[in-house]
C-alpha cells in the first residue's frame, strides 16, 4: 500500500507503473481492450480534420483535450459543452495522482453517442470517448458524469446523497448524509 493523500494534493506519482501496482490494477482490462479493438491504430491527423466537421458542427458537445507535461489543455467544439466540467474534474484529479502521458483525444460530453460508423466501413469509425453509447455506436464509454462526480466528491470527503433503504421490515429508516458527512437517522 502506498501513502494516502488529500484529493487536492498535487503530488503525482512519476512512474505510472508504480501507481498501477500500488492500486493493484490489473495489467489488462477486458472492457477497455474490447472498446479499443476497432481502433488498432489511431490517425490523429484524420481526427483533427474530421471530428470538428462531423460531430462539433452537428452535435455541438465535443471537447478536444491535449495533455502535455501533465498539464491539461482543452478546446470546446460547439455550444453545448457545459458538462466539460466533469471531464475536467476527472482529468485534473488523475493528474494530481499520477504523471499522465502526453496524449490528445476527444470527449463527447453530450447525452447521445456520436460515432455510428461500422468497423468495416470506409472510412472506419473514429475513437470518440463518450458518457453514453448504444449497441449500434462505436463510442468508447466512460462511467457517467454523475458517477464520476460522486466518486470525486467522496474522495474530497463530501457526500450529498440521500440513501434510502427500502423493504418491508416493519420499520422504515432513511439515512440522510449531509454535506458534512454526518449521518442523520430518522424513522
Amino acid at each position: 500500500m502506498g501513502p494516502v493523500y488529500h484529493e487536492y494534493c498535487a503530488c503525482p506519482e512519476e512512474d505510472p507503473e508504480v501507481w498501477l501496482e500500488t492500486l493493484s490494477c490489473p495489467t489488462k482490462e477486458s472492457q477497455i481492450s474490447n472498446d479499443f479493438a476497432p481502433f488498432p491504430s489511431i490517425d490523429l491527423k484524420r481526427m483533427l480534420e474530421e471530428v470538428p466537421r462531423r460531430f462539433a458542427e452537428q452535435r455541438g458537445a465535443i471537447v478536444h483535450y491535449t495533455i502535455l507535461d501533465n498539464q491539461i489543455y482543452r478546446r470546446s467544439l460547439g455550444k453545448y459543452t457545459d458538462f466539460k466540467m466533469f471531464s475536467d474534474e476527472m482529468l485534473q484529479s488523475l493528474a494530481r495522482k499520477v504523471l499522465l502521458p502526453d496524449v490528445e483525444f476527444y470527449i463527447n460530453v453530450g447525452d447521445w453517442p456520436v460515432e455510428h460508423r461500422k468497423v468495416n466501413e470506409t472510412p472506419g469509425p473514429l475513437p470518440m470517448i463518450s458518457w453514453c453509447g448504444s449497441t449500434d455506436s462505436r463510442d468508447i464509454i466512460l462511467p457517467t458524469y454523475d458517477i464520476t462526480h460522486s466518486t470525486l466528491e467522496t474522495l474530497r470527503g463530501v457526500t450529498n446523497d440521500l440513501l434510502s433503504i427500502q423493504g418491508h421490515t416493519g420499520k422504515s429508516i432513511i439515512f440522510l448524509l449531509t454535506t458534512q458527512s454526518h449521518i442523520v437517522y430518522t424513522s
